[in-house]
């Protein structure tokens, strides 16, 4: 559990942020507004739609092998490119799988794949194999209508 003094950007008083542990995700605990000024915020924009939302859908455009290709290449590529003293970038999003409580050789494979300016999620189990795993894409729908508008882009 971490807690950082802050200092308000909006009533410059000083308030504790706690950046990890059993409480952080409240969403009046924010790392640039102390929690009364945050609760203001909130208070504001309920009324306010969201006009984008980020969300997966399936994908048939690569298979989940397609994509493990893809990224023992991308791998290879940092491995290199850091070997002779380069930067890598841009950094992996590293996804955390599950373990099937009953049979603890059994993982739940992730990981997400950057190709031809679209993300997409694979997952499997190892026991089932990449074969039997699905392949989903992140998308960008309409927050009113739910229409999908293309593929998410992180600025």
């Amino acid at each position: 559990m971490t807690h950082q003094r802050k200092r308000c950007a909006h009533c410059a008083l000083p308030y504790d942020y706690q950046g990890s542990g059993q409480g952080c995700q409240d969403v009046q605990n924010d790392p640039t507004y102390c929690p009364s000024c945050k609760k203001v915020i909130l208070e504001a924009l309920r009324g306010v739609p969201v006009a984008r939302v980020r969300d997966l859908i399936a994908s048939t455009d690569f298979s989940v092998e397609d994509l493990l290709k893809i990224e023992k290449i991308e791998k290879a590529t940092a491995a290199k490119t850091a070997q002779a003293g380069g930067l890598i970038l841009p950094l992996r999003r590293v996804v955390p799988g599950l373990i099937d409580l009953q049979d603890l050789t059994n993982h739940n494979m992730r990981g997400y794949v950057f190709v031809e300016g679209k993300t997409y999620l694979y997952d499997y189990w190892t026991k089932d194999g990449p074969a039997k795993g699905t392949v989903q894409m992140v998308v960008e729908r309409d927050g009113a209508t739910g229409e999908v508008l293309g593929p998410w882009r992180d600025p």
